[in-house]
């Protein structure tokens, strides 16, 4: 049977070991989200999404499975014919918090690159938890971010991190800020839902 897509909404609690917080996706419905920007459909209008792959050492890669992971403040941005995550704070990860995880800690993008760190600058890199972080994405793909980017109102940001398989991917999205009226209409709108699902709840 053909697992569901992954939806940037659904809500996996922090801090979890890689093993719950897959068990509670598959209850929710879906698989394998990791980290989401949770604001982001509230400061922004989705316009369009894609997936990438992401370069990452292999103890930001068990961060990221853990949920270790800060969106506010970040976004994506093209720099010639290259895509990276700037601002996400991606928190050390701490051995003690998945004891028994005998996963390799190797991320391999959706080109086949391997994690991005060589051995003499491991430390380097894993200093800084906002460094920026190479996308994997097709030409296609590149370009259609960069046409995004130079367009007035419009920008880049991370929706989520989620597993596909063994790899860590990177949901990204083409967002238009939105205004202060667009944003009460959000909250209307999550009210009255809340509203009808609490009706029904009790019927």
């Amino acid at each position: 049977m053909a697992k569901k897509a992954i939806h940037p909404q659904i809500n996996i609690p922090q801090k979890l070991s890689e093993k719950e917080a897959s068990k509670k996706a598959v209850a929710l419905g879906y698989s394998g989200m990791l980290a989401e920007y949770k604001k982001a459909r509230f400061n922004y209008e989705i316009l369009e999404t894609m997936e990438a792959g992401i370069e990452l050492t292999g103890n930001e890669t068990k961060a990221v499975r853990l949920g270790n992971v800060t969106f506010e403040g970040s976004h994506i941005g093209v720099r010639g014919n290259e895509v990276f995550l700037i601002g996400t704070q991606i928190s050390p990860y701490q051995p003690s918090q998945s004891k028994g995880n005998k996963g390799s800690g190797k991320n391999v993008g959706k080109s086949g690159s391997k994690n991005s760190a060589g051995k003499g600058g491991k430390n380097n890199i894993e200093a800084d938890p906002t460094r920026s972080r190479k996308l994997l994405l097709n030409k296609q793909e590149i370009i259609k971010l960069a046409d995004a980017e130079s367009v007035g109102r419009q920008t880049i940001i991370p929706l989520a991190f989620f597993a596909r398989g063994r790899y860590v991917k990177l949901s990204v999205g083409i967002v238009r800020g939105k205004k202060k009226a667009d944003k009460r209409q959000t909250l209307k709108q999550r009210d009255d839902k809340r509203d009808i699902d609490r009706t029904l709840k009790f019927q």
